[in-house]
């Protein structure tokens, strides 16, 4: 169901993929800081369309991860993208290595941190580029090693957690914030649908959706759905890069019980993410309002098993 290519001509495909989409966004106004992003209404439906929504989503996050944290920590991040997230961490008193595949985010990463107003109680932070099982990592052995949404896109998970074990010290921990999308099923795109269309004939969504005038067509609306949630097409194929859902959810967690001790494993949400940056009102406080409570929606019928948890996080300790 998930394609991806393991070899060399993926990796190109995964940089040339991230290389577009980052040099797509900063053309188009985008800020990949999270305490300065910026209004920006050329995401029709992202987080990054609003400092609010960032604020929920990927701030949060952080937030949460820091909490498993030893004070200036070494931390090294896989898979950064842009650095908004190695960013966070050095602010919050960490010194960090960062590195990514893709030349271009590496390089509005550091014209962030030259940027960078919030400099009080930083600890120290540098950007790598380069394929993380080929390079030679520096200043090992590292506190943790952190992945955001990054591990689910490596072919060859085991030589990805043998190389972190590697790279720990004694009692190390690696963090985690991804997602498996092939808990995704048609009840989760069903609701996203209804939500959705909701939005939509109250005019409080980017796009006016046609409503399914009879069960073939709203079946038709439902696959549809469940592809966009997957980032596949409707035959399978992976639309973001290449190497997207290389790993899945039952992938992942097998994977790292093999190197890590489980300290926390927490579900997140199901497709909150996926519809809050297309809602849309004359008054921002609405839309702040209505993504509120469809992220509290999903947050309930996540925890009650009504919707899939796709999202999860993940701390493990180096066995």
């Amino acid at each position: 169901m998930f394609n991806h290519i393991n070899n060399k001509e993926s990796i190109k495909g995964e940089q040339a993929a991230f290389d577009h989409q980052i040099l797509d966004r900063i053309n188009n106004g985008h800020i990949p800081d999270l305490r300065y992003p910026n209004r920006n209404e050329w995401f029709y439906n992202n987080v990054w369309r609003d400092p609010q929504f960032v604020k929920m989503s990927f701030l949060e996050n952080i937030n949460f991860l820091n909490k498993y944290l030893q004070p200036n920590s070494k931390i090294l991040e896989v898979g950064c993208g842009p650095g908004h997230n190695s960013l966070e961490l050095a602010r919050n008193g960490h010194h960090v290595v960062s590195l990514d595949l893709s030349p271009e985010c590496i390089k509005i990463a550091n014209k962030t941190l030259v940027n960078n107003i919030y400099t009080e109680n930083f600890g120290s932070l540098n950007y790598l580029c380069g394929d993380f099982l080929e390079m030679d990592i520096p200043n090992a052995p590292y506190d943790a090693v952190f992945f955001y949404g990054a591990l689910s896109h490596f072919p060859d998970i085991d030589s990805v957690i043998d190389k972190v074990s590697n790279l720990l010290r004694s009692s190390g921990k690696i963090l985690i914030y991804d997602t498996g999308v092939d808990v995704y099923n048609e009840n989760d795109a069903l609701i996203f649908f209804i939500i959705r269309s909701l939005l939509s004939l109250t005019g409080h969504y980017y796009e006016n959706n046609c409503i399914p005038s009879d069960e073939k067509s709203l079946e038709q609306e439902i696959n549809t759905i469940l592809s966009y949630l997957r980032y596949t097409n409707n035959d399978g194929v992976n639309v973001q890069s290449p190497n997207d859902n290389s790993q899945t959810y039952n992938t992942m967690i097998p994977a790292l019980a093999k190197k890590f001790e489980q300290d926390l494993f927490i579900p997140d949400c199901c497709f909150y993410r996926n519809i809050i940056g297309g809602i849309r009102s004359e008054n921002k406080n609405k839309e702040y309002e209505i993504a509120a409570f469809i992220k509290l929606l999903d947050s309930y019928l996540t925890q009650r098993n009504r919707l899939s948890s796709a999202f999860f996080y993940y701390v493990g300790k180096k066995r």
